[in-house]
């Protein structure tokens, strides 16, 4: 994984959840927590599928504090994540999910 790497998507069941990066580092049997709070197994986290990938919604949760994140940080762009007139945005924060467009 690269190194600056700081969080991942994983499906678990009722959402594709962020999970910090040292999340990924767990014994299998400890448990991984994402931002939204969301827990499982750290094993989870490695053992996922495509269909399981697909299948599962974005936790809007997560989406929000990782955009949150994003937009306190002046020096990245997120072009894109904030939703405007005209902009499609499906949800009332203004935030978009780009696996869904």
């Amino acid at each position: 994984m690269p190194a600056n790497l700081t969080y991942v998507w994983r499906p678990i069941t009722g959402g594709r959840h962020a999970f910090p990066i040292d999340n990924t580092r767990l014994d299998t049997d400890e448990e991984a927590t994402a931002y939204c709070g969301a827990a499982t197994l750290a094993q989870n986290l490695h053992e996922t599928t495509e269909l399981a990938w697909i299948m599962e919604p974005t936790c809007m949760d997560c989406w929000q504090h990782l955009a949150a994140k994003l937009t306190d940080c002046g020096d990245i762009s997120v072009r894109g994540l904030r939703g405007g007139a005209g902009s499609g945005t499906s949800d009332a924060a203004g935030l978009r999910d780009p696996l869904l467009e």
